[in-house]
């Protein structure tokens, strides 16, 4: 407040020297008013008054900005966790049993030359089977080889017929022969391979009925009465062609009747192995 006092005393005194001066312009006066001056003093800083201003200060406060109250943040809802369970007690998981060991496949041998002795399930004949037919069979004998291999009686075997022939007016001209194809032992079937049968029973059976070789005889007959009658002129010589001619035609229908071969069933066969039979033990 002295500080605004004095600096209002100052510029009254000021304005007091330059009206005088206005009306002395003499060179004295000049020089008067050069000495009243009082020597110029250093502006001195404005002091910063922190203060609010008030009404004394004769200055109007300043206007003061009202700011809006924060909106509130909304608090997420607090929610308690919740209440531990007591853990349930899970009852043991029984492991598997282990797997059993797989036992080794051990395998023997029945060697080549062996015998086997089999008998058709079926009769066989060239009539009603061909090359190529299979046959059920059953294995006759037990065989034993090598390395605990071996084959019981009664197991299956598999025939296969590779001949089959009719006797054209011929009985000698029969043919039926077979091999072994396979034996199956436990359930399981084992190839074979070379296993012909030798020597079959083989039945010879005349494939015309009787009625039709009696006719055969007829005609010898009649052929040979007519052939009689025409060289003897008389009637022995008719007789006795008849009875030549009869005995021609039974020779004639004996040479000329056609046969079938048969192997009757359960007739025994027997087979050798040429090539080594392995069999699992």
């Amino acid at each position: 407040m002295k500080t605004h006092q004095f600096k209002l005393a100052v510029a009254a005194v000021v304005t007091l020297l330059g009206v005088v001066a206005c009306k002395d312009k003499t060179p004295e006066a000049e020089a008067r008013q050069v000495e009243l001056a009082p020597p110029a003093t250093p502006a001195t800083p404005p002091q910063i008054n922190d203060a609010p201003p008030t009404a004394s200060n004769n200055r109007p406060a300043p206007a003061t900005t009202t700011r809006p109250a924060p909106k509130p943040v909304a608090k997420s809802p607090v929610t308690s966790p919740p209440a531990a369970t007591p853990p349930v007690a899970t009852p043991p998981v029984a492991s598997p049993p282990a797997a059993a060991p797989v036992p080794a496949v051990r395998y023997g041998m029945i060697p080549a030359g062996t015998s086997i002795s089999v008998r058709p399930a079926t009769k066989v004949c060239t009539n009603t089977n061909k090359v190529g037919d299979r046959i059920d069979a059953t294995i006759a004998d037990p065989i034993t080889g090598e390395n605990g291999a071996s084959i019981p009686a009664g197991a299956k075997a598999t025939l296969e017929v590779v001949q089959s022939q009719f006797g054209n007016n011929d009985a000698d001209k029969v043919r039926l022969a077979f091999q072994v194809v396979s034996v199956s032992v436990d359930g399981q079937a084992y190839d074979v391979a070379g296993a012909d049968v030798v020597a079959p029973p083989v039945k010879r059976v005349r494939r015309q009925s009787n009625a039709d070789q009696a006719k055969k005889v007829a005609i010898g007959a009649a052929a040979g009465a007519v052939l009689g009658r025409v060289l003897g002129k008389g009637t022995g010589s008719t007789v006795a062609g008849g009875v030549a001619g009869a005995a021609g035609g039974a020779v004639v229908a004996g040479g000329t009747a056609d046969y079938d071969g048969c192997v009757a069933a359960d007739a025994l066969l027997t087979a050798t192995l040429t090539q080594s039979l392995r069999i699992r033990v």
